[in-house]
């Protein structure tokens, strides 16, 4: 192989070489917009995070301030109505026990009629 030929494949080779270098340039250059696109998502997926975790702080203030605070309300008022209604009951209660009683005596002086009446 003479000296001009052993140039040429060289040549050949770094060609071949710079080829590959070229694709191997236009791979990294693609792989760096993808990262930048990766990076460009990653910045719009923290904004909106940040924006949830705000709304998230939001509703658990409306939560504790307001909702807790009136469902307490209401059920100091259900309480106050349940007092009065047993309130309430309580003269019905003796009004039942007193109309039993009364039957009880209305019996027993059926019993008495009846056994004044074999008597006599």
């Amino acid at each position: 192989m003479t000296d001009s030929e052993k140039i040429d494949l060289m040549l050949q080779k770094m060609d071949s070489m710079e080829t590959k270098m070229d694709s191997m340039e236009t791979k990294m250059d693609s792989m760096e917009t993808r990262m930048d696109s990766m990076e460009t998502k990653m910045d719009s997926i923290e904004t909106r995070m940040d924006s949830l975790e705000t709304e998230m702080t939001d509703v658990k203030l409306t939560i504790e301030n307001e909702i807790s605070r009136n469902m307490k309300i209401i059920a100091e008022g259900h309480l106050d109505l349940s007092r009065n209604l047993h309130d309430a009951m309580k003269p019905n209660n003796a009004l039942e026990m007193v109309m039993v009683q009364v039957n009880i005596l209305e019996s027993k002086v059926r019993d008495l009629e009846n056994t004044v009446k074999t008597i006599a």
